[in-house]
């Protein structure tokens, strides 16, 4: 169909040819019909109205269709942002054109939603061709209904920087190759229903990652020493897997922001090296199997907003410490825990909610015991 719109529509049009590139109109075609463009909700051939936008295939530059960004008339971005809070609607499957244009950087199609459930209905395979995208950083197609396993080839897309394949429907496995990817940042293909298999060690040697979301990925066995190389990690979410051992791969991470890993088989004590890190605003550990108490470094986390420790084989005396925490907006000590929540923390203008189990004593009209 793309084909057909270039010989019989867009070719024929003196204008076009005159002023942009065929390869980039046949490209950004072959986007149109694959995704069933005549059935978007906005900015398609069908539907004029664009918000500003000129829609797709008009005779007007292809730098001026919706989603489009060009530099020096070479198209940069792709980027289907909502128009009035709604989706564009795309459908059907990424066509193999799209990755071929020759200075795209950006490819961002998620489907925005706040609903934990809703997805968009792009679906079938990540195309092989993501590998022979020259500049390509960025690929965010969260939220759909991509199948089958990442192509190998995506590990040949050498300056890619942020991954984010979340909320789909990914099968197979993420492989060691993911360290040819060295300028990787961030990494998010949590919530996809993987092979069963390990984290692959090679994530140890991406020096640059920032973010990594693994969560709810099928993940078995022991996280590999080699993350202690991720000295800069600034957020990590592996939860909901069955990964089991230690944690004390997060000594050296003297950046993390937030460390969400609850609903696994992790066990052992929690390294004292996570209370005394002052970057730490999300720490999120239930659901394991670790053991000892929370001790009273705690009270270094001054910046830390959320604190969640529900059955995580902690117990014992809750540190006063955890009064001092002036940053904290949500609480949950549930478990075999002793000791008082104070006044003074229950007074604090940034408590939104504290929920605590019966061994806990908590002034009146400030907690919710189970």
């Amino acid at each position: 169909e793309a084909a057909k719109f270039m010989y019989e529509q867009d070719l024929p049009c003196p204008t076009v040819i005159e002023r942009t590139s065929v390869k980039q109109r046949f490209s950004l075609a072959a986007l149109y019909y694959s995704t069933e463009g005549n059935n978007w909700n906005f900015c398609g051939e069908n539907n004029g109205e664009c918000n500003g936008h000129d829609f797709f295939l008009s005779e007007s530059s292809e730098c001026d269709w919706y989603g489009i960004t060009c530099e020096d008339g070479q198209i940069t971005k792709i980027d289907f942002e909502p128009i009035g809070g709604e989706n564009v609607g795309i459908r059907g499957s990424l066509p193999d054109e799209i990755f071929l244009l020759p200075k795209l950087l950006e490819l961002k199609l998620e489907f925005e939603t706040t609903s934990l459930e809703d997805r968009g209905n792009l679906g079938g395979f990540l195309p092989a061709t993501i590998g022979q995208a020259p500049n390509l950083k960025t690929i965010d197609l969260d939220k759909h209904q991509l199948k089958g396993p990442i192509p190998t080839e995506l590990y040949n897309a050498a300056t890619l920087r942020e991954i984010d394949l979340d909320n789909n429907f990914l099968t197979g496995s993420i492989t060691n190759d993911i360290a040819k990817l060295v300028d990787l940042s961030f990494f998010t293909v949590g919530n996809n229903p993987f092979d069963e298999s390990p984290i692959p060690a090679a994530f140890g040697n991406l020096p640059n990652l920032r973010v990594l979301g693994l969560n709810d990925a099928n993940l078995i066995g022991a996280v590999p020493n080699t993350f202690a190389n991720l000295d800069g990690l600034r957020f990590i979410d592996l939860s909901g897997n069955q990964l089991s051992g230690s944690i004390d791969f997060i000594d050296s991470w003297s950046k993390i922001e937030s460390l969400t890993i609850d609903n696994n088989n992790f066990s052992g004590p929690i390294p004292v090296s996570l209370w005394t890190k002052p970057s730490l605003s999300s720490i999120i550990l239930s659901e394991n199997g670790f053991n000892g108490q929370i001790p009273a470094e705690i009270g270094n986390l001054t910046e830390l907003k959320t604190l969640l420790l529900v059955n995580t084989g902690l117990s014992g005396l809750i540190p006063q410490e955890i009064n001092n925490l002036t940053s904290l907006e949500i609480l949950y000590l549930q478990g075999d825990f002793t000791g008082e929540i104070s006044q003074t923390l229950c007074n604090s203008n940034k408590i939104k909610k504290i929920v605590i189990s019966s061994g806990i004593t908590c002034p009146q009209n400030c907690c919710n015991t189970i």
